[in-house]
């Protein structure tokens, strides 16, 4: 391999820029459009001629950098800090985006440098790298690291709470840090879809957020008063929004929009998945084949308990315990919306009940008798916080509404909104 390796000329050339950089502003910043295309160029590099063989049989430098960081390594403690934050936050969710925000934080900490000069020093063990790579070549190695400690010299000042999209991409979008008087409610309605943070789906005008349009549908809240949310935390969100009453909301948003105006393409994709419109309309709608009654044409059997808990495995349960007393049967329309479940009568159009997917805990059809379907609900506004669980029993010939209803209620516990 020659020592003038592509991938390091671009890299020199990207580091070259920051030093002009400095000059002109005093530290490397988010806005540099050149730092993502020298991230590009590290991870490549990072990924070069990595063995797959090589911790946990995965091609990801993630392993081993943060294995490194073991007491083993004697590694500084800001290398070591670093990891850790890494592996305890629920924006990165894959080993690629826990690199990317690795990168981000050992440029802030410069520390880069570190996991590297340790490789090499262990590369003739370790075989981590084919020897046709720049970190399997002794020499291209060592101009690596050379760049690398050139870095640790230069001021990165980056904001790493914006990592919710590392997994999928380096591109960053616009971050911003608002700040609200106390209040009850916020007025957004924000749902959740990918495992990202909460997606601003709607916004009352008449709340604190809505004013001057500081928050817009498409924004993306990834923190409230320092914690971080995400889909492991949308149950909490009331708790949060009760801790900080009397208190000023600061909230950590991701604009759905770049500097050009143009939608992030990864937010995009989550509106995409929600079917939401930036305009604020949810296109969204369930039919008959027939195409005439909204909701689908089923029979009602009844109603049991199921008892404190509202798992899968209640349903079929549920069912026969329905099934078993010849029930009588009710013309119904189930309806999945948005929010919910409505199932109304078929002759009058009166809605006998309705559940939202917060109150929505399982769903399924019975085995022994397919025609047969049901879903249980909670008997409060949260399936976390109820302690008696009904399931709702149903019936059709149409196997494929069946599978529609099914699969409409299982997709609409990923995008049920919540109220902050």
């Amino acid at each position: 391999m020659s020592v003038t390796d592509p991938l390091l000329k671009d890299l020199k050339g990207h580091a070259g820029k920051f030093l002009t950089t400095l000059q002109e502003r005093g530290a490397v910043t988010d806005d540099l459009q050149f730092l993502q295309h020298f991230c590009e160029a590290l991870e490549k590099i990072f990924q070069q001629g990595l063995n797959e063989n090589f911790y946990s049989g995965k091609a990801e430098c993630w392993n081993w950098m943060e294995n490194i960081a073991s007491p083993h390594y004697r590694a500084p403690y800001l290398y070591c800090s670093t990891v850790a934050k890494v592996k305890e936050t629920g924006r990165v969710q894959t080993d690629r985006g826990r690199f990317r925000l690795l990168v981000r934080n050992c440029l802030v900490y410069r520390v880069l440098h570190y996991p590297v000069e340790v490789l090499l020093q262990n590369q003739a063990q370790w075989r981590t790298y084919q020897p046709n790579s720049i970190l399997g070549d002794e020499i291209l190695g060592q101009i690596f690291l050379s760049v690398l400690l050139q870095c640790s010299k230069i001021q990165f000042h980056l904001n790493l709470s914006n990592a919710l999209f590392l997994d999928e991409t380096w591109m960053l979008p616009l971050y911003e840090s608002l700040e609200f008087v106390p209040c009850k409610e916020l007025g957004l309605c924000v749902g959740f879809s990918g495992g990202k943070g909460a997606l601003v789906v709607k916004v009352h005008k008449a709340g604190v957020a809505g004013e001057d349009d500081k928050v817009l549908i498409g924004d993306v809240v990834t923190e409230i008063n320092g914690l971080e949310i995400t889909t492991a935390t949308r149950t909490k969100l009331g708790s949060i929004m009760r801790q900080a009453v009397g208190q000023p909301i600061q909230l950590g948003i991701l604009k759905a929009r770049l500097a050009d105006g143009k939608i992030f393409p990864p937010i995009q994709k989550l509106l995409l998945q929600m079917d939401i419109h930036l305009e604020g309309t949810i296109t969204k709608s369930y039919k008959t084949s027939q195409d005439t009654l909204v909701g689908f044409p089923v029979h009602f059997l009844g109603e049991v308990s199921v008892g404190p808990q509202g798992d899968v495995k209640k349903v079929s349960k549920g069912i026969m315990e329905i099934v078993s007393t010849t029930p009588e049967k009710q013309k119904m329309l189930i309806e999945v919306m948005e929010m919910g479940v409505k199932v109304t009568d078929a002759d009058s159009q009166k809605v006998v009940f309705q559940h939202s997917f917060m109150e929505i805990s399982s769903c399924g059809k019975s085995e022994r008798f397919p025609q047969f379907f049901a879903y249980i609900a909670g008997d409060s506004s949260s399936c976390n916080t109820s302690s008696d669980f009904k399931c709702y029993v149903f019936d059709t010939a149409n196997e494929e509404d069946i599978a529609n209803i099914l699969y409409s209620i299982a997709q609409g516990f990923q995008r049920t909104h919540w109220a902050v």
